[in-house]
């Protein structure tokens, strides 16, 4: 099992600036994709752009009486267990999301649907991304991490890490102090939300 450990930046004046996992030579971070509940597109009915209503379209229920379903139900129905092979071997761990976009027009209401790509984490008017501004922290930033003989280069990996991710800069110093686990960063670079 590769050496992993969960290291905290705390630093005086941000409180807690970020949590990274850090497992060997791997980072893990989440991407969302945020679609606004409304979108300006062009309307076939109306021949122009309008303001278009945005929803996630949903699978009806399916119809008890479709010849799949009846043809099914009575191959089933009496003894003899299970007669079709259920399907078990999902291949794919996303589904592409698809958007219902209705027009906002009152004597309109069109409807149409538009697919995007694939994600993992889908999310309809979510808060928007706002500008972050980097700036130094002249400050003594502390990380907790664990670490034997054997794992020294580690404390460099992490370094290097931080480093590509941009919380540290180039100048930054490192330094053990007082207890054998901890490792002290100077010259931190954080990130300031601009609103």
């Amino acid at each position: 099992m590769a050496w992993a450990c969960w290291t905290w930046l705390v630093s005086p004046r941000c409180g807690i600036l970020c949590i990274l996992h850090v497992c060997s030579n791997v980072i893990l971070c989440v991407v969302q994709v945020n679609v606004p509940k409304t979108r300006r597109t062009f309307c076939k009915k109306c021949k122009k752009h309008q303001p278009h209503k945005v929803t996630q379209y949903k699978k009806g229920k399916d119809s008890l009486y479709v010849q799949g379903k009846r043809r099914y139900d009575r191959k089933q129905s009496g003894y003899g267990g299970q007669s079709k092979p259920i399907f078990r071997k999902k291949a794919k761990t996303t589904k592409k999301i698809v958007l219902r976009l209705e027009c906002v027009e009152p004597n309109c209401r069109s409807k149409r649907m538009l697919a995007i790509k694939r994600c993992k984490h889908f999310e309809l008017g979510g808060d928007k991304k706002r500008k972050v501004r980097l700036t130094y922290v002249p400050g003594i930033v502390k990380i907790k991490v664990h670490y034997s003989l054997q794992h020294i280069l580690y404390i460099n990996f992490i370094s290097v890490v931080l480093f590509r991710v941009g919380l540290i800069s180039a100048k930054a110093t490192v330094w053990c102090q007082n207890h054998p686990t901890e490792i002290c960063y100077q010259n931190i670079l954080t990130s300031h939300i601009c609103r």
